[in-house]
């Protein structure tokens, strides 16, 4: 179990081109929102540091992705099938309305799109299928 989380041998096939991508693109939109809303005396431009929470949060996330085993995504593949086809069916019921089209699922503060995370869903169980 301690060899799973040995930082060398995850560290070994991380692609670090590919998470400095991310960090550049992440910092170009969040410079890109900032000359966008700014303005003298305006809340508007306080969306960047909304944008600047979100993508720290990301980030955090990211890192606990990339240090969960993979046994845990295939283990429970089939559970997260199955909330995510279930959320899909509750947007029928209590799904909230945005531009028209009701695909929105709120909790309290938090309003996301339950396809999102179907299709995140999927890829998991064709992987399981495949493996």
């Amino acid at each position: 179990m301690l060899d799973e989380f040995d930082l060398k041998k995850k560290f070994k096939y991380f692609d670090f081109s590919v998470f400095f991508s991310m960090i550049l693109l992440i910092g170009i939109g969040i410079a890109a929102i900032y000359s966008a809303t700014y303005s003298s005396g305006s809340a508007a431009h306080l969306n960047y540091q909304r944008q600047i929470l979100w993508a720290g949060l990301g980030l955090i996330v990211f890192a606990v992705i990339v240090f969960t085993p993979m046994r845990f995504f295939l283990a429970f593949a089939y559970v997260f099938y199955g909330v995510a086809i279930a959320s899909l069916l509750l947007v029928l019921v209590i799904g909230q309305k945005g531009s028209g089209a009701q695909r929105w699922l709120g909790l309290g503060f938090l309003h996301f799109q339950p396809s999102e995370w179907a299709k995140l869903a999927t890829i998991f169980v064709i992987a399981r299928l495949f493996t």
